[in-house]
C-alpha cells in the first residue's frame, strides 16, 4: 500500500473496533460494558487520526479525542459538530481498563456505540467531500495546466489584451 493511503488502514482499524463493540454487545453472555465503551473510543480515535493523515497532517500519539477533534477542526470547522461526542468518549480510553474506576451501565455502552457510529458516518462524509474536492482540482489542473482558461476572459473584461494561445 502506498504510504499516502495509510489513512485507509486507520479507517479500517476504526471499523474493526466499532464492529468488535457491536459483537460484544450482541453476542456476549456477560456484556463487557467497559470493553464495549473502550472499543468505541478507540474507533473514534482511529477515524480522527485517519482524517488527519488523509489531509497530510501527522497524527499525534494521544488518546484525547478532543485534542484530535480540535486538530481536525483546524482543517474543517465542521468538526465542531462532534466536539461533545469526543468529550463524552474520551474518558473510555483509560477509565474502563481499571476495575475500581469503572461504573458503566448498559445504556451508556449502547449510547457509546451510537456516538461512535455517528462519528464514523461524519468522518466518512468529510473524507468523501475532501476527496471530491481534490479530484476536481486535479481534473482542472489536467484540463488547464498553465491556469490560462478563463484568464483571457478576465483580461478582456478589464480592457487588457494578451497573446492568443
Amino acid at each position: 500500500m502506498d504510504n499516502d493511503d495509510i489513512w485507509i488502514d486507520w479507517y479500517r482499524f476504526g471499523d474493526m473496533d466499532l464492529e468488535a463493540a457491536e459483537i460484544l454487545r450482541d453476542y456476549s453472555r456477560q456484556k463487557p460494558l467497559e470493553i464495549i465503551c473502550y472499543h468505541c473510543q478507540q474507533s473514534v480515535e482511529k477515524y480522527l487520526k485517519g482524517y488527519l493523515i488523509a489531509n497530510g497532517e501527522k497524527a499525534p500519539r494521544t488518546h484525547d479525542l478532543r485534542l484530535l477533534q480540535g486538530l481536525c477542526y483546524k482543517i474543517d470547522p465542521a468538526f465542531d459538530d462532534i466536539a461533545d461526542t469526543c468529550d463524552t468518549l474520551t474518558v473510555y480510553s483509560v477509565q474502563p481498563r481499571y476495575p475500581a474506576e469503572s461504573h458503566i451501565g448498559e445504556s451508556e455502552a449502547i449510547h457509546a456505540i451510537s456516538e461512535a457510529k455517528m462519528v464514523q458516518a461524519f468522518v466518512s462524509k468529510m473524507t468523501n467531500e475532501m476527496l471530491q474536492t481534490e479530484q476536481s482540482a486535479m481534473r482542472d489542473q489536467k484540463e488547464d495546466p498553465h491556469g490560462v482558461i478563463g484568464h483571457n476572459d478576465e483580461q478582456q473584461q478589464a480592457g487588457m489584451t494578451s497573446p492568443t494561445l
